[in-house]
């Protein structure tokens, strides 16, 4: 039981623990947001709850292994986006390649029949074609610098 749960029990508001136990209620505050109480800290808690310090002692290691859990799903989480994230490029990397080789024929077959003198089409070809290459060497190799490897070590220190 923590010591919000153990103050609300007893139906006691910050301000009263702080009066009963002789600290300030910012202290209070903190020691209930989680952050870490010092010896003396614990010693008025207790005895204001009538109990044992190393119960105190005890929840206070709780806390800190639900903040470690509460920092690991938050890496999960941010995994999970970068994850999101790189299918969404790998998404959009084939839908504009497959876009090209949809328009460019209907470009060519436009430019072939309506327009008179010199192929246009081929700059869309040239400046499409090589932005797709471009956005190909981006998305897997980025010349070999930040490739699978470098994926792999950028999720496994997230994880630490």
């Amino acid at each position: 039981m923590t010591i919000k749960d153990r103050r609300l029990q007893k139906a006691w508001s910050q301000e009263y623990l702080a009066q009963v136990s002789g600290l300030s209620v910012r202290t209070i505050q903190r020691v209930e947001s989680g952050h870490k109480a010092g010896l003396d800290t614990l010693q008025s808690l207790a005895a204001a709850f009538d109990i044992d310090v190393a119960e105190l002692q005890e929840e206070g290691t709780m806390i800190k292994e639900n903040a470690k859990a509460d920092t690991a799903s938050v890496h999960e989480s941010e995994r999970s986006h970068l994850q999101t994230e790189y299918i969404h490029n790998i998404k959009g990397f084939h839908m504009n390649w497959v876009t090209f080789m949809v328009v460019i024929p209907c470009l060519f077959a436009l430019d072939h029949f309506v327009t008179p003198g010199p192929y246009w089409v081929q700059w869309v070809i040239g400046s499409w074609g090589g932005a797709i290459i471009l956005h190909a060497i981006l998305l897997y190799f980025y010349f070999g610098v930040f490739g699978k490897e470098w994926e792999k070590k950028a999720l496994k220190r997230l994880e630490k």
